[in-house]
């Protein structure tokens, strides 16, 4: 098929300028970045400039990886960069593939302009004065599919995607309401931002290997829910059972609910152990001073000295 893959390939030294990037890592952290920069180097080294995705290579990237990264992550990692516009959106819809113009810039000048046959209908640079020259073909007769083929080839992963996980989606929209447009950098967040997004104060592992985070404000409910526990303490202690107990992991729709019912059970044993102590408190209140180990037997209710007088005046 067109394209070729590149033996090596540079990366812009204002990569982590770019605000795409910096969504990127400020939703998805450096597992993320990892994820994507791992599937970049796939494109580079395999054919150039693209590479086909589908669900099942979300498995195969974590084999490759050979690392704790699940293969949810990577498909979390890849809903959010077409989200965001890492990787090209329409062209994935239409075609299944992952790329973009970055990608592609990268592609044409690491190999020298000497790039062979593209296929056109993934070109995205048709007007770039760099790739003048550029021998396109139409996907069609390059490959011999059938383009309705291979787009129901990939529909339904797409549908997946489209109707994948709400968090995520929420928690971009979250971060980033007020940019205005992807590319001004004069609405790039501050670092500060970055920082408060991140604002996490327990996480809990989930059995795909991601993980629930928790931030501030779940924190906040939950000790005004909660009022009797350490609400803090607790998060601590899922987030180290979660981690010591794979098997046991919550998957990622049932996590609040693991979360609420940790949290309800420790809150209704410190409601039993109080009920518990304020009747001891009750109890002790109306039999006087608790006995002691050495007061331990019941007292006489007689008076000794009148016996004697009476046993003396008989």
């Amino acid at each position: 098929m067109a394209g070729q893959g590149l033996e090596s390939v540079a990366w812009p030294v204002d990569l982590f300028e770019n605000e795409k990037i910096r969504k990127l890592l400020a939703v998805q952290g450096t597992k993320g970045f990892y994820i994507y920069m791992y599937i970049c180097q796939k494109i580079f080294r395999e054919k150039g400039y693209y590479c086909d995705w589908c669900c099942a290579d979300g498995v195969s990237i974590t084999r490759e990886m050979c690392c704790c990264i699940g293969a949810g992550a990577v498909e979390e990692t890849v809903n959010l960069c077409l989200q965001i516009g890492v990787f090209d959106k329409m062209l994935f819809d239409r075609w299944g593939i992952l790329t973009s113009s970055d990608i592609q810039i990268q592609f044409y000048m690491a190999s020298g302009g000497e790039v062979g046959k593209i296929i056109e209908d993934y070109w995205l640079l048709q007007k770039c004065d760099k790739c003048k020259g550029l021998l396109k073909s139409p996907f069609f007769k390059e490959s011999g599919v059938n383009r309705s083929t291979r787009r129901a080839n990939k529909v339904n992963y797409i549908y997946k995607l489209n109707n994948d996980d709400d968090d995520l989606k929420r928690s971009t929209d979250h971060i980033f309401n007020n940019n205005k447009k992807i590319n001004n950098r004069s609405d790039l967040p501050s670092s500060s931002n970055i920082h408060s997004v991140n604002n996490i104060i327990g996480r809990v592992f989930l059995a795909d290997g991601t993980e629930y985070q928790v931030t501030v404000e779940q924190e906040q409910r939950f000790r005004t829910v909660y009022p009797d526990i350490d609400v803090k303490s607790h998060l601590l202690q899922m987030q180290e059972w979660s981690k010591s107990n794979p098997e046991k992991r919550p998957s990622r729709k049932n996590a609040l609910r693991f979360i609420n019912g940790w949290l309800g059970r420790n809150q209704k044993d410190m409601e039993q152990a109080r009920a518990v102590s304020k009747d001891k408190a009750a109890g002790r209140t109306a039999a006087g001073a608790p006995p002691n180990r050495f007061h331990n037997f019941k007292e006489r209710e007689y008076d000794m000295k009148e016996l004697e007088k009476q046993f003396v005046n008989r």
